[in-house]
């Protein structure tokens, strides 16, 4: 009842009694209304209830029990005694549960499992019939620990953490399914914690440090037998060194000569050196070795040589005798006979040979070679050497291939000491050469004074002092020394880059020492200055384009960019063709591609095979396939390296995994080859499909995948053996997993003998290779002077800060009945793994040869898809020797610009004399083409882009992909030359013009018809006047500077007819375009200009026509100042526009002024050069004078003209009486003639 309503009625009843002093009949009434109405509401409140949100109940009848009606959230009616209600909580509820079980390798895991727990609202009789209210407790805990031990039996411990998911996701189902049966619904289960036992955690510790142990007793075991076998073979050549030596000494006395001039080498040296300077005659050298040597002299100008058969030819003494002796024995190597001298080192190579009999000498500049050296071997092939030397220190697979090579031609091969092989020492060799040391003698004379000729006459009569010493020196070796050695290091980078080749320049003096030592017993000779060079060469490769590193570098085919980061020393690639052709998604396929851009390819075959896979790749139909492809490529590894590592025992678990993964990855590449469209007569998919075994894959991934067990091996970090792998190995690991109990039984044992005041605790610890332990706390008397008290009959073994470790009767005897488990474990496992290693090498070469096709898959892929992306197309290749390019384009050029305009271009190679033609014209269109294009134009207008582009198209042509041109028709060229950039060096010698001198002096020297020459502003900066007026001396004197070199070195390439090269030149000498030098209307050469645009002031195009100027020439050189000067005039305020198309004639002004008002220099300084430039073409650069002078000073001026007439008017002949009065009337005035006076 309402407390309100009960206040009122007490009131009232409280009334009614105030009148009497008992209560009456009303008072009575009002009582027992009040008792009604308590009682009442007391019923009616017994007869509700009310379930909460979240909640439902039941009821329970004395009558029918629990009944099945569910009462959802809200008030009901509930007959009291008669009905209890039980209400649930139907809410999910967080419940962590932690259990320690045992996991499938019989390690201890302590999890924790959380759950969301709730009842099924429908079965809460169920639930209050067999559970009660509290159900969770009942049901969860049990049913938690037996999923969760069911599941973790199933896994090793690495399994748990490597398959996560996979545990998590089985308890779920299990514990769902478990809990449902007692009508319990799990909203979540997770695994929250999983940890490992602290004896676990020891025992992966102790597998690290005993994987490391046996990796350094291997170690030592390798190193031991490696100085065993290098102290053999020293004894060996140590022996064999004394048995030729003594051979040499018998058979020649060259030997023991050689022996006397080194010696007499080291005393002069020695005494060079000393404080203490004494003149010594030629008999006081100690060994007398210039009289001996004179002797011999004498003794073979008198006795017939008969020692013809030489190995090498020398400068002066080689005879060719007449065919008498041909079996003299001194010689090992005859006059036919090639010697090379290669070296490689981490994959590049370079070598060099000498030719006898064309006495030249062929280089080949360091160069990346394939893993299975396939330009050693070509080189091999081509150049058939009769001798092969090359240094200890070269690569065991270059080592192998040419020693197979001359075994099997039945050459020579020798292994010489690295020294020999030294870049600097090269260096030292080819200065010495007379070919770099003496400039090529003129026709110019010298004259000789008459005191040199006495110094040298041999005469006893003249002075002995040093100057004439050192003119008969010099006489004798041809010049001064340092003249000679400044002379050859000059001429060196015409014939070979030095400085980025130093596997070369060690190849080439370590061929020059061996030439020298075969001639030993020639006394005559002048050691490497003696040996008759007539040339050094670039070896030609029949199967590669040669192309040098400075052609490389001015196409910016590669371009190394320093690192972002600053604390780092790596380069990246910039902006290069090598970074845009760069999709590749292997190690292999990058390598790969690197060494194609750095050897393109010169067989046809190749190239055509190369674009018909780009070709298939790029194809609409096979982008699905072809990007599965480069999916799968990404999980491709280096397998030749991998198997190398595992060879030497270094392989970790990722290797191991990425074999796996190789094979995997290759048999879903071989399902995905299949699925290309047209691709049956592509080259390489045929070569994959016929290398590629996917049975031995399969078995090999299969095979690795039983042995191996991932899990553990991840967690132990070293490769781990499965179970029921090896039954020894299985036992092995269940005594070492399970000896914490047996430790712990033993350490009670072990306490009982202890006194108390000994040892607060006592542990049995094992150590790898140390065994059993007791291991007791440190006291803090120990750590006194008395040391660590020893109990009888146990030994003290090692301490640590805060324990000390014994050995026992007891730890013995378990050292010696169980032993020591983790090291035997370790060697059990490196056995089957080594045996594993054995099945799987057996497939070496299938999987090489399969990683060599995907490298090369990849790189094809790559080039595909640079050219979807970037619009390239497939030029068409021909045997002839032809450039036709339709709209072609630069293809770094247009990746920094806004919009790029293409541009055609034509050559044809051997055409450069057109009278040396033959053939029909009107059959063969390309007969009429030229050989050499000629661009001018003006200052930025794009002549290099043009030049560079030509050559990058047909480069981007022979290494196989597709090209940034609407169309090309392309023959082969073997090689290109640039002279574009000039990359200057403090440790360059030459200037930038002798620098540029030798990139051409390399073209014209190894330029053959199908070579590509570019020539950009070539003679630059050398010009000494740009003056017309001027321009009749210069013309007598044009062979002196860079404009007639330019001149003459187009001249030079077109007089070579047939062998004319391909040649794109671009210049800024407008002169030379003249009858006499370059005449635009007879010279077999294409003239080539950009176009440019000229804007007025006002907005309008001016015509082309008014801005050409008259063609200059000597009679009309006013006629071209004048026109130069109207220009100027009428051209004020104009604009340029550079149109950057390529159009036919020629250019006459290079529009300087407009350029540099483009980017920025004043407008003052440019009208300031222009007004020079006016008065120097109309030689009138007195006026400059004129500018700064005063009045007075033009006043004076003008009256010393006048003087100067008048002197000259006068004739002395005709008026010599009266000198002093005609001399008066010269000066002018009668003051003057008074002072003449």
């Amino acid at each position: 009842m309402d407390p309100e309503q009960l206040r009122k009625l007490a009131a009232q009843w409280q009334a009614r009694n105030r009148g009497g002093g008992g209560p009456g009949r009303g008072a009575v009434a009002a009582a027992g209304a009040l008792a009604t109405l308590v009682a009442g509401g007391l019923a009616l409140n017994a007869s509700l209830f009310t379930v909460d949100g979240g909640h439902r109940a039941i009821k329970y009848t004395r009558l029918h029990g629990v009944t099945e009606h569910v009462y959802g959230e809200g008030t009901h009616i509930n007959i009291p005694w008669f009905e209890t209600p039980v209400i649930y909580d139907i809410r999910a509820k967080p419940r962590s549960i932690a259990s320690l079980t045992g996991s499938k390798d019989l390690q201890m895991v302590n999890i924790t499992c959380r759950v969301l727990a709730r009842p099924s609202p429908q079965a809460l009789p169920t639930i209050y019939r067999e559970l009660g209210l509290d159900y969770d407790e009942r049901v969860l805990p049990s049913i938690v620990n037996e999923v969760l031990k069911s599941v973790v039996a199933q896994f090793n411990a690495s399994q748990l953490i490597m398959q996560r998911d996979q545990v998590s996701k089985l308890v779920r189902e299990h514990l769902t399914s478990r809990a449902l049966r007692f009508n319990i619904v799990l909203d979540d289960v997770s695994l929250t914690h999983i940890g490992f036992s602290p004896e676990f955690t020891h025992a992966v510790e102790a597998k690290q440090v005993a994987q490391q142990t046996a990796l350094q007793a291997a170690f030592l075991v390798d190193k031991a037998r490696q100085e065993k076998l290098s102290i053999i073979v020293r004894a060996q050549g140590e022996a064999k060194s004394a048995e030729l030596i003594g051979d040499a000494m018998r058979k020649n006395k060259g030997f023991l000569e050689l022996r006397r001039l080194e010696a007499a080498r080291e005393i002069a040296t020695l005494l060079q050196g000393s404080n203490n300077k004494v003149m010594l005659d030629s008999a006081s050298l100690l060994l007398n070795v210039t009289l001996r040597v004179s002797m011999v002299k004498r003794q073979r100008s008198t006795t017939p040589d008969t020692h013809h058969n030489k190995k090498v030819r020398w400068q002066e003494d080689s005879d060719d005798g007449d065919d008498g002796d041909d079996n003299d024995d001194n010689d090992d190597v005859g006059d036919d006979k090639v010697c090379l001298a290669a070296f490689s080192q981490h994959g590049r190579i370079a070598c060099a040979y000498y030719d006898p009999v064309k006495c030249t000498l062929y280089v080949l500049e360091d160069t990346q070679d394939t893993r299975h050296f396939e330009l050693a071997a070509m080189l091999l092939e081509q150049v058939h050497p009769d001798v092969v030397i090359t240094s200890s220190r070269s690569d065991d697979d270059f080592l192998d291939l040419a020693r197979a090579h001359m075994d099997a031609s039945g050459g020579v091969f020798q292994i010489r000491p690295h020294k020999e092989f030294i870049p600097a020492k090269g260096r030292e060799r080819l200065l010495s050469l007379r070919l770099l040391s003496e400039l090529p003698s003129t026709d110019v004379d010298l004259p000789v004074s008459s005191e040199v000729d006495t110094s040298l006459s041999g005469s006893g009569q003249g002075s002995r002092n040093a100057y004439d010493f050192m003119r008969r020196r010099q006489a004798e070796t041809g010049g001064d020394p340092l003249a000679k050695r400044w002379n050859a290091s000059i001429r060196l980078s015409n014939f070979t880059a030095a400085d980025s080749s130093p596997l070369c320049i060690a190849s080439i003096g370590a061929l020059l020492d061996y030439l020298v030592r075969q001639a030993v017993d020639d006394l005559e000779n002048d050691g490497i200055a003696g040996l008759q060079v007539r040339a050094i060469e670039a070896i030609s490769l029949e199967q590669y384009m040669h192309i040098n590193a400075d052609a490389l570098f001015s196409l910016q085919v590669f371009e190394n960019e320093s690192h972002a980061a600053v604390h780092s020393d790596r380069t990246k690639e910039g902006l290069s063709l090598f970074g845009t052709l760069n999709n590749t998604h292997t190690t292999l396929g990058r390598a790969l591609l690197r060494t194609w851009l750095l050897r393109p390819s010169l067989s046809l075959s190749v190239i055509k095979a190369r674009h018909d896979a780009v070709e298939c790749f790029m194809s609409s139909e096979n982008l699905v396939p072809a990007s599965a492809i480069e999916g799968h490529l990404k999980g491709i590894k280096n397998v030749p390296r991998i198997l190398e590592i595992m060879r030497s025992g270094k392989a970790k678990m990722r290797d191991w995994q990425g074999l796996v993964k190789f094979t995997f990855h290759s048999a879903m590449l071989r399902e995905n080859l299949s699925e290309l469209h047209s691709s049956g007569g592509v080259d390489i998919v045929k070569k994959l499909v016929a290398a590629l075994d996917i049975a031995v894959f399969r078995e090999v991934g299969n095979r690795i995948n039983e042995i191996i067990d991932w899990e553990e091996s991840s967690h132990a970090g070293r490769v781990c053996v499965r179970p029921n792998i090896d039954e020894d190995l299985d036992n092995r690991k269940h005594i070492y997993h399970g000896i914490d109990s047996v430790l712990s039984k033993v350490a009670e044992q072990i306490c009982q003998t202890v006194p108390p005041d000994y040892a607060a605790s006592l542990n049995i610890v094992y150590f790898p290779q140390l065994g059993f332990l007791i291991c007791v706390p440190m006291l803090d008397e120990w750590t006194g002077p008395d040391g660590i008290q020893v109990i009888d009959g146990w030994t003290f073994q090692f301490s640590s800060d805060s324990h000390v470790y014994f050995k026992s009767k007891e730890m013995n005897d378990m050292d010696i009945h169980i032993g020591d488990l983790h090291p035997s474990i370790v060697d059990r496992e490196i056995e089957i793994i080594q045996e594993l290693l054995d099945e799987i090498i057996v497939y070496f070469e299938v999987m090489a040869t399969a990683c060599d096709l995907f490298a090369e898959l990849d790189c094809l892929l790559s080039f595909a898809s640079a050219s979807r992306g970037l619009d390239y197309r497939r030029p068409q290749m021909v045997d002839d020797n032809i450039i036709d390019i339709t709209r072609g384009r630069h293809p770094l050029q247009e990746q920094v610009v806004d919009a790029f305009v293409p541009n055609d271009a034509r050559l044809a190679g051997g055409s450069g004399d057109r009278s040396m033609l033959v053939g029909d014209e009107s059959t063969h269109e390309a007969e009429e083409w030229n050989s050499v294009v000629l661009c001018t134009g003006a200052n930025a207008c794009g002549k290099s882009v043009y030049l560079k582009q030509v050559a990058l198209i047909q480069y981007m042509a022979q290494i196989g992909c597709f090209v940034p041109a609407e169309a090309a028709t392309l023959g082969i060229v073997d090689k290109i030359f640039t002279r574009i950039s000039t990359r200057e060096s403090v440790s360059k010698v030459q200037s930038a013009f002798m620098i540029d001198l030798n990139q051409v002096s390399l073209a014209l020297r190894n330029a053959t018809a199908n070579s590509l020459v570019l020539l950009d502003e070539f003679g630059k900066g050398t010009l000494p006047t740009g003056s017309y007026a001027f321009f009749s001396s210069y013309v007598e004197t044009s062979r002196l500077h860079g404009a007639g070199l330019f001149c003459g070195v187009l001249k030079h390439l077109l007089a070579r007819g047939p062998a004319c090269p391909k040649v794109l030149a671009a210049t800024h000498f407008h002169d030379v375009f003249r009858a006499d030098l370059l005449d635009p209307e007879n010279v077999p050469i294409t003239f080539l200009h950009m176009q440019v645009m000229f804007t007025a002031a006002d907005g309008q195009v001016i015509d082309p026509a008014e801005q050409q100027l008259v063609r200059p020439t000597l009679q009309h050189a006013t006629t071209a100042a004048d026109s130069e000067t109207l220009k100027q005039e009428k051209t004020k305020g104009e604009k340029i526009t550079y149109l950057y198309r390529v159009a036919e004639g020629l250019c006459w002004d290079s529009h300087a002024a407009k350029c540099a008002e483009i980017f920025g220099v004043p407008t003052r300084i440019v009208e300031r050069a222009q007004h020079v430039s006016r008065l120097l073409s109309a030689h009138e650069l007195g006026k400059l004078l004129d500018e700064e002078m005063t009045e007075e000073e033009r006043f004076d001026l003008e009256d010393a003209e006048a003087v100067c007439r008048r002197f000259l008017a006068w004739d002395l002949d005709e008026d010599a009486d009266n000198v002093k009065q005609r001399l008066a009337d010269v000066l002018g005035g009668t003051e003057n003639a008074e002072e003449v006076n």
